[in-house]
């Protein structure tokens, strides 16, 4: 009897030792694991140290600047994926909506009919602006950029997105999830304000009358509004640029070309024309060529012929829209 009872209490000890060995099997994939950070931007930094253990990483909390979380980990990895053609063209977009603005206020303000040399001057401001932006962003000292990518509107608005585990206190993950496609358009605004206090000033006070000054404070006004617009609605801008452009350039076109049939010289004997024509065509493109990156359509490319239908339907029927060739007849 006593060896009986030995014996069992032999095997239930063997029994509970085994079925514990067994459960830490099953889970040593999982006990080895950190739990992951709660909410959609939170996480943890790998602890490069020599003291530290291996796979030490920090608590969870933002990314540091280039960093993200991806897929199911809240490990923050390195952003290391080239821009896309859609992330460049709206990285084109803000600093050609730049350069309009002061070209447009360089041409209606002021006394002076030649203008060239300002013209000049906001072209350089704003493409040395744009080197300048990207020449400061990784790889540095590259004309290229590394993106963390975008997945969706939110990515722009982390801020809105912090948790909070326990219903009081917020972690705060908030950091530039779509690096560096939010903080570049502030640099390359900075850049741009630099440069243009330092050098258009000096080229109205040198070759052209004071008056001119007036678009050089236009702009000043703009930028700081462009780049206050970017901050609180970047992400609105990112995925409708494409519709702006091209609605913004049809109604540009028919204002345009409606208002030439009341022109008694011939358009096409106007250098301007060409000029606007040739803005209004690269306009069109551009937006049509942004609308076939982002959804990633290669086959619809002969779209791009679509650019060239204002100006067709103008040359055709300015003829028969002239109201001198009208005759209404009145009773």
């Amino acid at each position: 009897m006593l060896r009986l009872n030995f014996a069992c209490r032999f095997l239930s000890f063997d029994a509970v030792f085994s079925l514990a060995l067994l459960l830490c099997l099953l889970c040593s994939g999982v006990c080895g694991q950190e739990s992951e950070c709660p909410g959609r931007y939170c996480g943890r930094v790998a602890i490069r140290d020599d003291d530290a253990a291996d796979n030490a990483t920090s608590g969870c909390g933002s990314c540091p600047r280039g960093y993200r979380t991806g897929g199911n980990s809240s490990l923050c990895m390195e952003c290391d994926t080239p821009l896309s053609a859609y992330q460049w063209l709206y990285l084109l977009f803000m600093a050609s909506g730049l350069f309009a603005f002061n070209a447009f206020r360089i041409h209606f303000v002021g006394d002076d009919e030649n203008v060239f040399t300002l013209h000049m001057s906001n072209l350089l401001e704003v493409g040395i602006a744009a080197i300048l932006a990207l020449l400061s962003y990784t790889p540095q000292g590259h004309v290229k950029l590394d993106t963390c990518g975008v997945e969706q509107l939110s990515d722009w608005y982390p801020i809105f997105y912090n948790p909070s585990p326990d219903f009081y206190n917020t972690v705060q993950c908030t950091s530039e999830v779509v690096y560096p496609l939010y903080s570049i358009v502030f640099v390359f605004g900075a850049y741009n304000l630099v440069l243009m206090l330092s050098a258009r000033p000096l080229l109205v006070l040198r070759f052209h009358a004071k008056s001119n000054l007036h678009s050089l404070y236009d702009s000043m006004y703009f930028l700081p509004c462009m780049l206050l617009g970017h901050a609180i609605a970047g992400g609105l801008v990112y995925y409708a640029f494409p519709y702006f452009i091209v609605i913004a350039s049809l109604a540009s076109s028919a204002y345009y070309f409606a208002d030439l049939v009341e022109n008694s010289e011939p358009a096409y004997k106007q250098l301007s024309f060409y000029v606007i024509t040739a803005l209004h065509i690269v306009a069109h493109i551009f937006g049509i060529s942004a609308f076939l990156t982002f959804f990633n359509v290669t086959t619809l490319w002969p779209l791009l012929t679509v650019s060239l239908a204002p100006v067709l339907v103008y040359l055709v029927t300015f003829h028969f829209s002239d109201p001198d060739n009208l005759s209404c007849g009145s009773r």
